[in-house]
């Protein structure tokens, strides 16, 4: 089973992500290219494109997953309405996410604004939603290959556009904006080839009024949980921008930030690989193969957090050749620790999604995000725009062991995922990693081992990795 694991995370989610990793390794090449306002601009720009972005879909990423499975023979029909009803919904959308843009740009790139709209609008109405159900589909068909060779071109061409336009032409924050947008334009044609001519998911405009009523109930109250994900990862930026700090400030605090946030494309690889069987698992009640799973996932996402966080000021710079980028690596430390328990999040709402329980979400999710946000509107201004590293700590700890507490959990739930034991994982460790941030190698070479050996001897005491088998099939359907 850990063979299949490692071969389904490479293909779904690693080759995907190679040209980020890539975007990683060329960083040594385009930073010294790149300031800190540039980062601040990009910051700021992400910033507030996430705060409508999650309203994009209406929390409609459920109910499409659910259709699929529910509904293997009819999906397609249920789909196209689905599909018709998002289109319509996307106009309105654009429109709101311009006026966002436009209120929000900063001044130092004032001078980009059309281009700037322009780049950031069109895919979202064109391919976004054509991505979202064929992400789905691959996905739910254990179809790996489709997604990782469509991401692995567009994103390729992405990095080598960024380097291009960064170093060579000497763009700034242009060469991402520019570059991003040439990549989402090619994924999203290869992803409308398929499905248009093969699968034939053109809209229907004359949906069914109760479908798109009883979607909307189970998919709105996602809304605030997908909320919470930028109240988590982005809210201390929009609040630094509030208050003033300055935009150089901001790209520092981004730049570390986005170094953390590459640990995730790891975690997210490998829930592409299992989310599916977690599913399939919870539905024939087989929850020794999924506490197993969960467990497995959560370690080596925990085990990659800590080597990344341990020896951080080793890799750190060779990476980041520009001294005002490279200043804060606690910073790092802090925000990959956060992340560190997130498949235990993952673990627990699966289950929650599954029965179709979302509006006990906003409970762990936005909570979780509103305990950010909050803290960082009070906290900023007393201690500068590093405190916001462990408010986001904080907060994802909130949100990674609070749902096992819940009652509606509890009584849908089977696994038994130990959170009490790696709640004090994750506190030690990173204390430890903070310890040992600026200590001698043989210091860090202690903690690695240490630490690496309690998790080893808790996987081999909690679970047998050759029990667990992955479920394959293949749904064509009927449009």
């Amino acid at each position: 089973m850990l063979k299949l694991l490692l071969k389904n995370s490479f293909i779904y989610g690693f080759i995907p992500q190679l040209p980020r990793v890539a975007s990683f390794f060329i960083l040594p090449f385009i930073t010294p290219f790149l300031t800190a306002v540039d980062y601040g601009i990009i910051g700021i720009i992400d910033v507030f494109i996430g705060l409508i972005s999650a309203i994009h879909f209406l929390g409609f990423n459920v109910v499409i997953t659910n259709v699929f499975i529910k509904n293997p023979n009819w999906y397609k029909i249920i789909w196209r309405q689905l599909y018709g009803f998002l289109l319509l919904w996307s106009v309105i959308y654009i429109i709101i996410l311009g006026l966002v843009i436009y209120l929000a740009l900063p001044e130092e790139a004032s001078e980009n604004l059309n281009q700037i709209l322009f780049v950031k609008l069109i895919p979202e109405i064109l391919f976004t939603p054509i991505v979202l159900f064929m992400s789905v589909y691959y996905r739910m068909n254990h179809l790996a290959w489709p997604i990782a060779l469509r991401s692995l071109i567009a994103g390729a061409i992405g990095v080598a556009l960024n380097y291009y336009l960064i170093a060579h032409l000497k763009l700034g924050y242009m060469g991402w904006i520019y570059s991003g947008f040439v990549a989402a334009v090619i994924g999203g044609i290869m992803f409308v080839i398929p499905f248009f001519k093969e699968l034939k998911l053109y809209p229907i405009f004359n949906f069914k009024r109760k479908l798109i009523i009883n979607s909307l109930k189970v998919g709105l109250p996602v809304i605030p949980h997908n909320y919470s994900h930028y109240l988590l990862n982005s809210s201390d930026r929009l609040i630094m921008e509030r208050l003033n700090v300055s935009t150089g400030n901001i790209g520092i605090y981004s730049l570390a930030y986005t170094l953390g946030m590459y640990i995730n494309l790891l975690a997210n690889a490998i829930n592409q690989a299992v989310s599916p069987n977690l599913l399939i698992f919870i539905k024939e009640k087989k929850w020794k193969h999924y506490q197993d799973l969960v467990i497995l996932f959560q370690s080596v996402v925990f085990l990659t957090c800590i080597m990344a966080a341990i020896w951080v000021t080793d890799w750190m710079p060779l990476l980041i050749r520009n001294d005002d980028l490279n200043q804060y690596p606690e910073i790092f430390i802090i925000i990959v620790m956060s992340y560190s328990a997130w498949p235990l999040y993952t673990g627990c709402f699966q289950v929650v999604f599954y029965f179709e329980k979302t509006s006990i979400l906003w409970k762990i999710t936005t909570m979780a995000g509103i305990i950010n946000l909050l803290l960082n509107i009070f906290l900023i201004p007393i201690y500068g725009f590093l405190i916001a590293a462990w408010t986001t700590l904080i907060a994802m700890l909130y949100q990674s062991f609070s749902g096992f507490f819940f009652k509606h959990y509890k009584e849908m739930n089977k696994a038994k995922l130990d959170p009490l034991f790696w709640f004090i994982m994750v506190i030690g460790s990173l204390l430890i990693c903070l310890k040992v941030m600026d200590g001698k190698i043989v210091e860090k070479l202690i903690a690695t081992v240490l630490i690496l050996a309690i998790v080893m001897i808790y996987i081999f005491k909690k679970i047998d990795t050759n029990k667990i088998k992955f479920n394959v099939r293949r749904h064509k359907g009927t449009a």
